[in-house]
């Protein structure tokens, strides 16, 4: 989720699971994009629970721009990849910069820079050293459990359903 979110395009299967559990325990994410893709409120949600969301679900709350039937996930993205790929390499590196400068402008950067510091001060929580310390005792698949089983998702019940915002 987290490398995806630096995408400029982001095209997703409808049953898909995009989440952050890691803002569970150890990071408060990546906070600077989610805010600027899902709104304020939706980022705070999904931040503060660590809870995933299916395709359908991203895509209605902007973190994707397309979301497609499962069985159609290759055909459609390789579809759009190659109609971009018939406009100009330059004009979209320049459309781009375009786009990426009004954000910067409505203080994007500045969001860049705040989020860097967070996540540096971030290292230094006592939460985010009894995670490492149970990293350290009893190995990550142990300590992962022990996070996620809580939550009754992820690896603390893999066949639960996911969030789909719904609740």
């Amino acid at each position: 989720t987290e490398l995806a979110s630096f995408c400029d395009i982001r095209v997703v299967a409808e049953s898909a699971q995009i989440g952050y559990p890691v803002a569970r325990q150890l990071s408060p994410g990546n906070v600077h994009w989610q805010s600027w893709l899902m709104g304020l409120t939706k980022a705070k949600e999904f931040l503060f629970t660590g809870d995933s969301m299916d395709g359908k679900e991203a895509y209605r709350v902007k973190w994707a721009t397309r979301v497609v039937p499962d069985d159609k996930l290759e055909q459609e993205t390789e579809a759009l990849a190659r109609r971009i790929a018939l406009v100009p390499t330059d004009l979209i590196m320049m459309t781009k910069r375009s786009i990426n400068r009004q954000f910067e402008i409505m203080g994007f950067r500045v969001g860049l820079d705040t989020t860097a510091d967070i996540l540096t001060a971030a290292r230094g929580r006592k939460s985010a050293g009894e995670f490492q310390k149970a990293v350290a005792e009893r190995g990550l698949k142990a300590a992962l459990e022990a996070r996620d089983t809580k939550f009754g998702d992820y690896r603390g019940n893999p066949e639960r359903p996911r969030s789909t915002g719904g609740r």
